[in-house]
């Protein structure tokens, strides 16, 4: 769920209300990102890329192409790995 108050609303021109979309938390700030215009930064953009091929990631199973499936296609996994390869580089070297 995205809240945006009256002077939100009135700044972006958006009413900011209806059904939305069904997501992975992971990919929240992408989509108030989306919401407000902003692309982000490269981790940003790689998430709104994995968000877009795979909307949801979950233990159990994963959302691609409108389906949910225990596995992932070939080509989703190469993007889940990519995701998964920067977001180690990102939290080994810079949140420490």
């Amino acid at each position: 769920m995205i809240w945006a108050n009256e002077t939100t609303k009135e700044i972006f021109n958006k009413k900011f209300v209806g059904e939305g979309i069904t997501i992975s938390p992971n990919y929240l700030m992408v989509e108030l990102f989306n919401q407000l215009g902003y692309k982000g930064n490269k981790f940003m953009q790689i998430l709104s890329h994995l968000k877009t091929n795979i909307p949801v990631i979950n233990s159990n199973y994963y959302k691609g192409n409108n389906e949910w499936v225990k596995q992932l296609p070939r080509t989703h996994q190469s993007l889940y790995d990519d995701y998964l390869n920067v977001n180690y580089y990102l939290a080994t070297n810079f949140f420490k």
